[in-house]
């Protein structure tokens, strides 16, 4: 694996996404290993990463496959709230773009359907990848959170009016 430069941007799977800010190399039972110094671009905090995690990948050059799959027609999420929040676990879990935007986009639009609401495990789910996915556009456009955040949320608000007339169904919980 090709050594991560200093002040590179990464994406981390389930942290999202930082900028390394140093490199350490700790010994452990006679073992080096090598770990990126990393400061979380969402959250202030600094972690320490294994440089040969499978966590960890660059930041997208391009983040336009974020704004391509939140412009896409939301997929019907379950109905059931177990089944729901378990599709949207795996795939904000999953570190990967196009699922972490997908998920997001199908929350908000079942979140504004007639059949669904706001539920608190829910909301921080949605929460959780808008702020991985507005990370990694800051990081890749060199813009802050804020801009990055609202530029999200226009792309699914304007995907939710433009496809107002369509529902979002699912089975009744029992």
């Amino acid at each position: 694996m090709t050594a991560i430069e200093l002040g590179s941007s990464i994406f981390h799977r389930t942290r999202g996404v930082g900028r390394v800010v140093d490199h350490e190399t700790r010994s452990w039972g006679g073992e080096e290993t090598r770990y990126l110094v990393v400061e979380m671009l969402a959250e202030n905090y600094t972690i320490r990463i294994p440089e040969t995690s499978p966590d960890i990948r660059p930041v997208l050059t391009d983040p336009n496959i974020i704004f391509e799959t939140l412009h896409h027609e939301a997929n019907a999420l379950p109905g059931h709230y177990r089944t729901r929040q378990a599709e949207i676990r795996d795939a904000v879990s999953s570190g990967i773009p196009k699922k972490i935007a997908a998920a997001a986009r199908d929350l908000w639009a079942y979140s504004e359907s007639k059949q669904g609401n706001w539920t608190t495990g829910g909301e921080r789910l949605y929460n959780q990848a808008l702020e991985m996915l507005a990370a990694e556009i800051a990081a890749s456009e060199n813009c802050n959170m804020d801009e990055a955040k609202n530029r999200v949320r226009q792309a699914m608000i304007h995907t939710s009016s433009a496809n107002e007339e369509t529902s979002i169904s699912g089975d009744v919980d029992k």
